[in-house]
């Protein structure tokens, strides 16, 4: 048996004399540190199935929290959530093993489908649909969200047959990293069987049955996950005449990504039924109410915040008077009336103050203490106190 790391790395990971025991990490597990025997053709399924046990244990440790996206990423976006149906195979060509990948992510130990690869399905989806009609909306529609060239030299050529004006054109929809909506996911061991395997191996005119089959191990996401996908513009504003706007590329985008990973899935051997999604359109509207109540809170604090801003900046003009009777005229009534009641000890800049306000926001006050009887003490002793200051001051109450 060949361990793929030094042997002071072997010691310091071995736990009860388990190579690479003490490691936690899936994603470095299983594309740096595996045991590989030529001799022992279990050994991989064994390397795979200590990852994917790797995986399942930090599930039960683990909160969505972790690994999803910030809410201000998803700001001014889309967010569309979609349910693996069938079993996903994700980058089986990456790592030390032969054709058993998988995208781990390196430090959340959960499966996700980096952004690149999400356009790439989405981009394909949408080159079907051009080859389908060979229209000149599709042809556009695919360059004004993936960008030009397209790397197909006849849509190229479509393009410029058809009056498309740029020699280069980057895309306007930026699609972000695809991660689990629930911290519910399993990994698990999949076998592919080679049933000729010397037939495959060796150049041969005959598959013979008396082949032995050969078991292929491969790590998969079990079926029935919930992913969330996140689509936003490059940028809203600034795009030349002609252009469609920020939000029809958008719903383009949406339309092309849904398309891709529910009629052609994402990841290998989608043609045998993996990889493929279905559209969960009542958590997808939930996640989008939120989005938008999380939005419309966000503005409305913004709002307060300038509301807020101009006034303190409009106090700060203020003379000592001015400020002192915009603070006594947001008092509450019965405040304000304390402050009447203690007016006879008050300076004369909040005697001034008082009188000022009893002549604009808390007239009503006056308006009611003024008729007043005697039989009626606190109301008349107010309008008193009131009436004795106005002529102390020089003012006159009306």
């Amino acid at each position: 048996m060949i361990a793929t790391a030094t042997c002071e790395i072997r010691e310091l990971l071995k736990d009860n004399n388990t190579e690479f025991g003490k490691l936690e990490s899936a994603s470095l597990r299983l594309h740096k540190f595996v045991c590989l025997d030529k001799n022992d053709d279990s050994r991989k399924a064994k390397e795979i199935d200590a990852v994917c046990k790797l995986i399942n244990k930090s599930v039960k440790k683990s909160s969505v929290s972790d690994w999803s996206l910030p809410k201000g990423v998803t700001k001014s976006g889309k967010t569309i959530v979609l349910k693996l149906e069938g079993r996903l195979a994700l980058h089986l060509a990456g790592g030390v093993l032969e054709n058993a990948g998988m995208s781990i992510h390196p430090h959340f130990n959960c499966p996700w489908m980096p952004g690149s690869g999400v356009k790439g399905v989405a981009r394909h989806a949408a080159w079907c649909r051009w080859q389908e009609s060979q229209s000149k909306e599709g042809a556009f529609n695919l360059a004004w969200v993936f960008g030009y060239p397209t790397g197909d030299k006849k849509l190229n050529e479509f393009l410029k047959d058809n009056d498309w004006k740029y020699d280069a054109w980057a895309g306007t929809i930026s699609f972000l990293p695809a991660f689990p909506i629930k911290n519910d996911f399993k990994a698990m061991v999949d076998i592919a069987t080679s049933h000729h395997p010397d037939y495959y191996s060796v150049p041969s005119a005959t598959a013979y049955d008396s082949e032995n089959p050969k078991p292929l191990p491969f790590p998969v996401i079990e079926a029935g996950s919930s992913f969330q996908f996140t689509i936003r513009p490059v940028r809203k504003n600034g795009l030349p005449e002609g252009t469609p706007s920020a939000e029809k590329l958008l719903d383009l985008a949406e339309e092309f990504l849904k398309e891709g990973m529910t009629l052609y899935g994402a990841g290998a051997k989608t043609a045998a039924g993996y990889g493929w999604f279905s559209e969960d359109k009542e958590l997808s509207e939930k996640i989008a109410n939120e989005q938008k109540e999380r939005e419309e809170v966000a503005k409305k604090k913004k709002e307060e915040e300038q509301k807020a801003k101009a006034e303190a900046d409009a106090i700060a003009k203020m003379s000592p008077l001015e400020r002192k009777v915009n603070e006594l005229s947001k008092l509450s009534d019965d405040d304000f009336k304390r402050k009447i009641n203690e007016i006879e000890g008050a300076d004369e800049l909040v005697k001034k103050a008082i009188i000022i306000c009893l002549q604009r926001d808390k007239k009503h006050i006056w308006d009611a203490d003024k008729k007043a009887k005697p039989k009626k003490m606190k109301p008349y002793a107010r309008a008193e106190k009131i009436r004795k200051t106005a002529d102390e001051l020089g003012e006159v109450l009306k």
